[in-house]
């Protein structure tokens, strides 16, 4: 283990180089690198006023193998900017003119968050298990029907976790019918603590086998969770569960951003509404924006379709530039009957249209070899019942390839 950690400094004026030079060497256990080494460690930029560059210098940095942190430092505390360079991938904001004990301060929860990395290594996508990231066009689209129906799918196959990121106190354990204790804002307030064990003792088993971690409400400090935070739980849970879901909501701020770029898929959920696809837009428009490498994991799931909708699915494939990925027919007494009884829709009716391009979605997300065969598992259950249904249930409609 080396103790002495590599930072590399990028200032917009010599003056701030030597301060912020002066303030990390004084610390002790750093050593100051230039940008071409091989090893940059924790990188500091000065943000200037012509921000957008400073923005695209972020990005590449956060994808960056070098690198382990950015820190951000500006004479301007605006919060617009730091939310901006927090979604570009920095992790602290140090306000000019600079004071030793924030630079102490800072530099301490960096090293605190090196040992916990160094103790508790994150398995990569390759070596652990995956990850899906449900997003919402916007409120009331089904997001959250999809999730936990995904969750129970998948759960017949190996454990799986859903996490619930709808802030605050999203609605994943009223569907499910589930009481709890924790949420994973007690991972946030202690990341130094955060291994497979703890984890374990905030999720809440469902009777499907489904894991569950409720989203914090407003008694929890919602000022403790940070994009950091998110990134280090899901790697977390990356390496104990080999499938995790994400119910992320209607959102694409920085802690749901924080989640996609983990996320191997993203099932952006929407209605062939006209504000339903003005919601998916501007989600896509905040994604190639914040984070363009996740762009192409991102897969158009179409709910409640219906031929009266007046919006054909070819326009909203133009509209959002992708192909529909799965179409889920409009059921809505079965789906909010399921609710109603807190159980999952795929539980609930599975004889259902809707129920039927849930399955179908489950395994084109998770794929499985040979798992369509296995005797027992709600997935062939499912699928034996939609065969001998056939000549009284539609068949679910636009099940298009993945391209996009």
């Amino acid at each position: 283990m080396n103790n002495i950690h590599p930072v590399c400094l990028m200032p917009k004026s010599p003056v701030t180089g030597d301060e912020l030079a002066i303030l990390v060497t004084r610390q002790g256990g750093f050593r100051l690198v230039s940008p071409e080494e091989d090893e940059l460690g924790l990188v500091i930029v000065e943000l200037g006023r012509a921000s957008d560059n400073d923005f695209d210098l972020l990005r590449k940095l956060d994808a960056d193998p070098r690198v382990t942190e950015i820190f951000v430092t500006a004479r301007k505390k605006d919060p617009d900017l730091i939310i901006e360079a927090m979604r570009a991938g920095a992790t602290e904001f140090m306000a000019q003119p600079l004071r030793p004990e924030d630079m102490s301060a800072a530099l301490e929860g960096y090293l605190m968050r090196c040992r916990t990395r160094e103790a508790h290594p994150v398995a990569t996508s390759e070596e652990g298990g995956r990850i899906v990231h449900v997003v919402s066009a916007k409120g009331g689209v089904g997001g959250t029907t999809v999730a936990a129906s995904l969750g129970v799918l998948a759960a017949q196959r190996g454990e799986t976790v859903l996490m619930d990121m709808r802030l605050p106190q999203g609605d994943v354990p009223l569907f499910l019918d589930l009481a709890y204790t924790h949420t994973w804002a007690s991972a946030m307030r202690d990341l130094a603590r955060l291994d497979a064990t703890f984890l374990r003792s905030l999720v809440e088993r469902h009777s499907s086998g489904l894991h569950v971690l409720p989203s914090p409400d407003r008694q929890d400090g919602l000022e403790t969770l940070s994009a950091l935070g998110v990134k280090a739980m899901l790697g977390l849970m990356r390496a104990t569960f080999p499938t995790t879901i994400v119910d992320g909501g209607p959102f694409s701020d920085e802690l749901a951003l924080a989640s996609m770029q983990q996320a191997e898929s993203i099932l952006l959920v929407t209605e062939l509404a006209l504000p339903s696809l003005s919601g998916a837009r501007r989600i896509l428009d905040d994604i190639r924006q914040h984070a363009p490498q996740v762009e192409d994991r991102v897969r158009l799931v179409v709910n409640r379709l219906c031929s009266r909708s007046g919006v054909e699915a070819e326009e909203a494939e133009q509209l959002l530039e992708r192909k529909v990925f799965c179409a889920i027919p409009d059921d809505y007494s079965n789906a909010v009957s399921a609710i109603n009884q807190g159980v999952p829709l795929v539980t609930a009716h599975p004889r259902s249209a809707a129920a039927r391009a849930l399955q179908q979605l489950g395994e084109r997300t998770f794929p499985q070899e040979g798992a369509d065969a296995r005797p027992g598992g709600l997935f062939a259950r499912l699928l034996r019942r939609g065969e001998a249904g056939q000549a009284s249930v539609p068949q679910t409609p636009l099940l298009h390839g993945s391209r996009g």
